[in-house]
């Protein structure tokens, strides 16, 4: 169980979305915090709810039996396959969340996650700001989830309206220069982001606290809302930046055989 170790792993298996990831507890003398990490795009699982563009009618994660203190999100809808893979995560990680909560009170929410799992990430928090766990986000390179209503919804629940940064933002959407995947899937299927944006602006790495900004418009000139159709046309050479946030993350290979004696995990 959670309680008696520091971190604990998931996976729903290839049948359920492929979703994986871990909780983690950080102890003092570091930050009271409990880590709830989720893996990006990994498998072809994977690949298949990213590509599950279809929309779908979304309902806010009731937060009390009262119906008239329900949170609400009217003409809402959320990629069918980011909401998919959050479902059968949710069935996952549940019990062990619950578990940690209650027996470190004191300790704060913490939601991390890459591309897929930024998605999800994102869908995860709106549940558990609802049910007072008041979760702090930081995504990177994350698609887009949801229409108009939705990103507004979310803005709402996370006072994201604001032009000014505060010093302790409940939710940072990290974007990096010439990632298309921030961007996907396409603004004529209906989606759109939502705010915090905070955009990295150096192609090269390692950036520096100059090279970064806090975005305080969707759609900000500088920002990577600006990209417009010329981009579209080279997003399929630009994958690569995915990667390219603080660091370039690695490919994380099965450890069996040949793999298993290089230990290629990362760079």
């Amino acid at each position: 169980m959670l309680i008696k170790r520091t971190v604990q792993t998931w996976n729903t298996g290839p049948l359920l979305s492929d979703s994986c990831g871990y909780i983690a507890l950080s102890h003092p003398p570091s930050p009271r915090r409990l880590i709830l990490a989720f893996r990006g795009t990994y498998s072809l699982t994977n690949a298949i709810a990213d590509l599950s563009t279809i929309p779908q009618e979304y309902t806010p994660y009731p937060g009390t039996d009262d119906p008239n203190t329900q949170p609400k999100c009217p003409n809402c809808t959320i990629h069918t396959g980011f909401y998919t893979s959050w479902r059968n995560t949710r069935a996952v990680i549940t019990p062990h969340l619950t578990t940690a909560l209650q027996n470190y009170p004191d300790y704060s929410l913490v939601l991390v996650g890459h591309s897929l799992g930024g998605a999800v990430a994102a869908i995860a928090a709106l549940e558990f700001q609802v049910l007072g766990y008041n979760p702090t986000v930081t995504t990177f390179g994350e698609p887009r989830i949801g229409n108009v209503a939705l990103a507004a919804y979310l803005d709402a629940r996370f006072n994201l309206t604001s032009t000014l940064l505060s010093e302790n933002p409940a939710f940072r959407r990290v974007t990096h220069v010439d990632d298309p995947v921030p961007l996907l899937p396409l603004s004529e299927w209906g989606y759109v982001q939502h705010g915090a944006e905070i955009f990295i602006a150096k192609k090269d790495l390692p950036p520096s606290v100059e090279d970064v900004r806090f975005c305080a418009e969707k759609g900000d000139g500088g920002c990577s809302g600006s990209w417009g159709w010329w981009k579209r046309l080279q997003m399929w050479q630009l994958f690569f930046t995915h990667r390219d946030y603080f660091w370039r993350l690695g490919l994380c290979v099965p450890d069996v055989g040949f793999w298993d004696r290089l230990r290629l995990c990362g760079e």
